[in-house]
């Protein structure tokens, strides 16, 4: 391993063990379905932790959103013990789901303005820009 490697090694946190609550609360439920038109969340497959391994476990959109809606909370009061959440998943997942709707219940229930920022913008400039440097890659030849 080259030093800069280690340094990398050195630098990485420790992952506190997880703790997922079993259901997300009944007014998230309702924004779900009254928002987004849904009847309940997706199941969604995601790493168990990258630093050991490949594997992956199950976890319902609906557990994520109260944990963003838990550590929320906490900072609202005050608490010093609040939790970052990483989450990787594929395109497609719905993760994006997983911030906004924390984000609309946390504005209706306290009046806090929450920003969420999604790099969806940034994928699909990426991804013209791509296709058009193919074409005319293609016409040029």
């Amino acid at each position: 391993m080259t030093e800069t490697q280690e340094e990398t090694v050195r630098r990485l946190p420790e992952l506190k063990e997880r703790h997922l609550p079993g259901d997300c609360r009944e007014a998230v439920h309702t924004l779900l379905k009254g928002t987004y038109g849904y009847e309940q969340f997706r199941d969604l497959e995601v790493y168990d932790d990258l630093f050991k391994g490949k594997e992956t476990l199950h976890v319902s959109q609906g557990q994520l959103i109260e944990s963003v809606i838990v550590e929320a909370e906490k900072a609202r009061n005050g608490e010093t013990d609040v939790d970052n959440i990483l989450l990787t998943a594929p395109t497609g997942a719905g993760k994006s789901l997983l911030f906004q709707l924390p984000g609309i219940y946390l504005g209706n229930e306290y009046g806090l303005l929450t920003i969420v920022v999604s790099p969806l913008k940034a994928l699909i400039v990426d991804l013209s820009l791509i296709h058009i440097w193919r074409c005319r890659r293609i016409a040029l030849c």
